[in-house]
């Protein structure tokens, strides 16, 4: 019969084997899942750049918004009529704001008035068409300079009015600053911010004041993310906004635009770039009026490496385990065979006792 006081020594053997093999089984099944944890990562990382990019790109996108909504309230509550009057509102912001390339000032007659940067100068050009009076002058002169020269008579140039700018501004039914697109003569991304200015009156002529935004410096006015992931910015093309400085991430977009262009539906496509492996995925985002599209890149062997040292890290532990639970075997086998052979000694002691008995007696 077992002997009460093995009783315990043995149930404790057997809760910690038991213990041992839950830990084991919970152990093997999270090593199982590792082989998706890598991708998972991935997908998570690719997720968050995306967000931040994203909206990274419509906070900045709404600070020139911002910009626009005060001048046109200036010019709605003190109308400029003169030229003086609107630089002394206008030089300031493009002093500022050097992504902005110009502001105007246009109305449904065709009369305009714009503030341009031109390289190192500034470009005012005045246009007022009266009939056969019409007439239109441009001023230039150095942007450190405060004096402004007068105006030299040149051609009638574009009408504003047939603009995009123009006409998006009258068809927007919202109260917002509504975005356009083009590229300039330089083949240079350009955004275009436009606003309706309602007359006081009938009797006053409708307004539409717009700035002229390069595309590539306003997306990249602030860098990085954070996230560890390579981000880029496209317009409604799906052309890239402006290049990244790095010839090396430059590079990878290059190569890695037209896979993730191929995925309309926004879905992660993996692609290899030097022989390194990376998951990208393009989103888009909206702008009032106009749609522009954010690019992620995350390495796949960095986080591939990642999760191998991790995976490395758990069959380490599960082979401590598994030797911890040999150690215990076989420290239970020798109890019990240490237990079994002080019963059989325990036996022939009483045995030979008895004998001894019947001897002596």
């Amino acid at each position: 019969m077992l002997n009460l006081r093995e009783l315990p020594q043995r149930w404790l053997i057997i809760g910690i084997a038991a213990l041992m093999l839950l830990a084991l089984a919970i152990l093997a099944k999270v090593l199982g899942n590792t082989n998706d944890l890598g991708e998972r990562m991935g997908l998570l990382m690719l997720d968050r750049a995306l967000d931040n990019q994203t909206l990274r790109v419509q906070l900045i996108a709404e600070t020139y918004a911002w910009d626009l909504d005060e001048q046109a309230e200036q010019q709605l509550e003190s109308p400029a009529n003169s030229d003086s009057l609107l630089l002394r509102r206008w030089l300031p912001l493009l002093h500022n704001r050097y992504a902005i390339q110009a502001i105007g000032l246009a109305d449904d007659q065709g009369n305009a008035r714009i503030l341009e940067r031109a390289d190192s100068s500034w470009r005012f050009t005045s246009v007022q068409r009266n009939g056969l009076q019409s007439t239109s002058s441009i001023a230039q002169w150095p942007v450190g300079s405060s004096a402004r020269p007068a105006g030299d008579t040149v051609a009638m140039g574009i009408d504003p009015r047939t603009e995009a700018w123009f006409s998006k501004a009258l068809e927007n039914d919202q109260d917002l600053p509504i975005w356009t697109e083009e590229n300039t003569k330089e083949n240079e991304q350009c955004f275009h911010l436009s606003k309706l200015i309602q007359p006081p009156s009938d009797t006053h002529a409708f307004q539409v004041i717009f700035l002229s935004i390069d595309a590539g410096a306003m997306v990249n006015e602030k860098e990085g993310n954070g996230s560890g992931a390579h981000t880029a910015q496209f317009d409604s093309r799906k052309q890239m906004i402006g290049e990244p400085e790095s010839p090396a991430i430059r590079n990878i977009w290059n190569n890695a635009a037209q896979p993730l262009k191929a995925h309309s539906s926004g879905a992660p496509a993996e692609v290899e770039v030097d022989g390194r492996r990376w998951l990208g995925r393009m989103a888009p985002m909206d702008l009032n009026g106009l749609r522009l599209y954010s690019g992620a890149m995350v390495n796949v062997d960095a986080i591939t490496h990642l999760n191998r040292a991790k995976h490395m890290g758990l069959t380490l532990v599960l082979g401590l385990l598994l030797l911890l639970g040999l150690l215990l075997l076989i420290v239970f086998l020798q109890s019990r065979s240490a237990a079994l052979r002080e019963m059989r000694q325990a036996k022939r002691s009483s045995l030979q006792a008895r004998h001894l008995a019947k001897a002596i007696g």
